[in-house]
């Protein structure tokens, strides 16, 4: 029996080595492939003592990879003390892994149908899936507007796509709490922008259009809302100066900036495109106080150059029923980017029926990216991220993330990325399906504080499509 299979794990052996050394090997493991050949008791591989991998999988430089070998002496696929890994079979599941030292490990449910129940962390007692405190999220907390209020063609607005409109609208804003723009396209100047004032409701009609006046400036707004509180802006469209931009510096050119420890916010129903930086930024720089209670509800964000949405500093901060797609020209090219600057928060966010897609990197990117502590409490649900440039979701220096009853598929590279340094996260009913890499992809690098307590309830990780590819050609 063992010799039986001796001979069977050499032919895996064989077979990886060999795409190892041709051009197209990008560590890949076909799981129905292994399944046919792995015999069931050796599915998952204990550790032992460390000796020369045959293969690793991973960053080797960052000391991280998971090396396996196998033992000429009896014949099975073992690998070195410092990692734990469970093979996982069956068609229905893609996930990669690598777990660095210091006594972690993965621990995953192979009935086919999904994972359940990985740990991270102590072997010991299992830390209970993280369940979100919504109800601390609610966002806007103010009045929404039940009239139409001042129209700034009465203040001598135009509105004819040539006039520069900014003087005369900022003016009814000034004199106005409630302001109306009816139909037509206003020319902003954007190095002006609109500056809201407290208590204040502006109404577009949905003809009507704020579009930016070309700049070479590379920090600039349309609409400006600076440690406002209790604002409305409704309706409409904002046309940004992508494609006439007179200069090539700077990537902050935003469609509307809420900053300043802003409170009370309420944005909706409003189609943003082609703005020179974000469609929306909710935050600020180190030393200013975060924004609070803002709700962004029907938006669409098209073809803006940087971001769709970014949340930079800011807690309680709901995000509802919006589409962020087609972001593509300077980096990151997210639909939405939940990451605080240094010295900021993103905390209690919310983000509910939310499509994103088409975007030139990741879907939806959560990345603390100074440290895990200012990030955390953010719960997406009902949420699609499909064909993106990069990936659906990617979880980076984070904690207490819920992601549940959504779908990460077509995007180029993975469904989900989990790089580094994540703790207290859980997907729950989420479908990783059609991306064309890897579905889930565990595979760690350049870690401080590693990744504990990840957990996926009833998840689907259909087989890839380069999988699919790759394992027809091989039965050809």
């Amino acid at each position: 029996m063992k010799s039986n299979i001796g001979r069977k794990l050499w032919i895996i052996v064989v077979i990886i080595v060999t795409l190892c050394l041709s051009d197209s090997f990008d560590y890949v493991i076909w799981e129905d492939l292994v399944s046919s050949i792995i015999p069931e008791e050796l599915m998952v591989i204990e550790a032992t003592s460390e000796k020369e991998p045959v293969m690793n999988f991973g960053n080797e430089a960052d000391n991280e990879s998971i090396f396996y070998r196998l033992d000429q002496n009896n014949g099975e696929i073992i690998q070195t003390e410092k990692y734990l890994f469970h093979i996982v079979s069956g068609e229905r599941y893609d996930v990669w892994t690598s777990m660095p030292i210091h006594d972690k490990q993965i621990i995953i449910d192979s009935d086919g149908f999904g994972i359940e129940n990985p740990v991270f962390g102590s072997n010991e007692a299992y830390l209970a899936d993280y369940e979100p405190e919504t109800e601390k999220t609610k966002g806007f907390d103010g009045k929404l507007p039940l009239s139409q209020g001042y129209n700034v063609k009465e203040a001598g607005a135009i509105g004819d796509s040539m006039t520069d409109d900014t003087d005369a609208i900022q003016s009814a804003l000034d004199d106005h709490d409630s302001v109306y723009i009816p139909e037509g396209i206003y020319l902003i100047d954007i190095d002006k922008a609109l500056q809201l004032n407290d208590n204040q409701i502006l109404v577009l009609s949905d003809k009507a259009i704020l579009k930016a006046k070309p700049t070479a400036t590379g920090f600039n707004n349309v609409i400006y809302i600076d440690g406002r509180d209790n604002v409305v802006v409704t309706g409409g469209r904002i046309v940004g100066d992508r494609h006439e931009h007179l200069g090539s510096t700077g990537e902050w050119g935003h469609g509307i900036f809420v900053r300043g420890g802003a409170t009370n916010i309420h944005i909706s129903h409003m189609h943003i495109s082609d703005c020179w930086g974000d469609a929306i930024e909710i935050g600020d720089t180190e030393g200013m106080p975060p924004a609070e209670g803002v709700t962004i509800d029907n938006i669409v964000a098209d073809g803006n150059r940087r971001q769709g949405l970014s949340i930079t500093n800011a807690v309680n901060v709901v995000v509802r029923n919006s589409v962020f797609k087609n972001t593509n020209g300077t980096l990151p090219e997210a639909g939405i980017d939940i990451e605080p600057n240094k010295g900021c928060v993103t905390e209690d966010i919310l983000i509910e029926n939310v499509h994103c897609y088409g975007n030139q990197g990741v879907g939806i990117d959560l990345a603390g990216f100074f440290d895990y502590e200012s990030f955390k409490n953010v719960t997406i649900v009902d949420t699609i991220v499909e064909n993106n440039g990069y990936a659906g979701f990617r979880l980076y220096n984070t904690e207490f993330v819920y992601i549940a009853d959504s779908i990460s598929r077509g995007n180029f590279y993975y469904g989900l990325e989990v790089p580094y340094d994540v703790h207290h996260a859980t997907f729950k009913r989420v479908t990783f399906t059609e991306n064309n890499d890897r579905g889930v992809s565990l595979v760690t690098y350049s870690q401080t504080t590693g990744l504990s307590n990840l957990n996926f309830v009833d998840c689907e990780f259909p087989i890839t499509v380069r999988r699919m590819q790759h394992l027809q050609t091989a039965l050809e």
